[in-house]
């Protein structure tokens, strides 16, 4: 008992966030609620040179260069571009594109693993598929943006809109949204008590040990509600487990993230986890 004290004196002298902590002003947040973001012209660059090859090794290199780039983007995308909206299908040309910033207009974006071992994928430069995705909670939508490396060269080639309760992942979803939006849901899925990790910042540190459930309300992070991201390493054929899911929520900036790790629970998930 009283090294748990000690161990929540030492954890309430350090900042808790999910958040970036700086002094700069934040930048506006541009939302990305409507379906057809592919349709919004945004500035970009035009005139640089293209990024090297290194930058098809891993797919997170690639994204990278991909929505920051007007030029690089439209020598990546395998035209005539295939383009499913529900019941609907199409091709776009070249002359119809317009350029997708994707996520890099985003303060956060949020990607979702099944495993440990999932998570090591987006350093696996063997990885040839991957899929990236917009999960409209509130208007119960998606889009998603499938990707294939190529003779070594990753290329956009298809896009699809459909309705959440298609997804393999739907229950998750559905989950999220509901522990994300409601306080009491919220704190009925944490585990009690919970696992929880962070950082010394002055000393770097690692802290780590348990909390009560009531206690939840104190260090919870900010999540997104209304819209998430993802993206998937690999092949979206392979299945979806019916095991945990490893929710992360990471900065644009490369700056602060957090890591909630849920686990089944009666046909549902629990919290059980949380790392700031």
């Amino acid at each position: 008992m009283k090294n748990f004290i000690l161990f929540l004196a030492v954890l309430l002298t350090i900042p808790m966030s999910c958040k970036r902590t700086t002094d700069e002003p934040k930048k506006e947040t541009v939302r990305q609620d409507s379906v057809t973001s592919a349709d919004t012209v945004v500035p970009a660059d035009t005139t640089s040179a293209l990024p090297p090859k290194v930058a098809d090794e891993l797919f997170d290199d690639f994204i990278y260069s991909f929505m920051k780039s007007k030029r690089f983007q439209l020598s990546r995308i395998s035209f005539p571009l295939p383009f499913h909206s529900h019941e609907q299908s199409r091709v776009l040309s070249a002359r119809e594109w317009k350029f997708d910033p994707l996520f890099s207009k985003q303060e956060t974006y949020t990607v979702i693993y099944h495993s440990e071992k999932e998570m090591k994928a987006e350093k696996d430069t063997g990885v040839s598929e991957a899929t990236f995705e917009w999960i409209y909670l509130s208007k119960k939508k998606t889009k998603q943006y499938f990707f294939r490396r190529i003779h070594g060269t990753w290329m956009l080639t298809g896009i699809r809109e459909g309705d959440l309760q298609n997804h393999e992942d739907r229950d998750f979803y559905e989950f999220y949204r509901k522990f994300s939006t409601s306080t009491e849901f919220q704190l009925s899925h944490v585990k009690d008590p919970f696992r929880f990790k962070t950082y010394d910042d002055n000393s770097f540190s690692q802290i780590e040990g348990v909390l009560d459930r009531q206690q939840w309300q104190d260090f919870r992070p900010d999540l997104p509600k209304h819209t998430i991201t993802n993206i998937v390493y690999g092949s979206t054929s392979k299945g979806v487990s019916h095991g945990k899911r490893i929710f992360t929520v990471c900065s644009a900036s490369g700056g602060m993230g957090c890591i909630l790790s849920f686990a089944p629970y009666r046909n549902s998930w629990m919290l059980e986890g949380l790392e700031n």
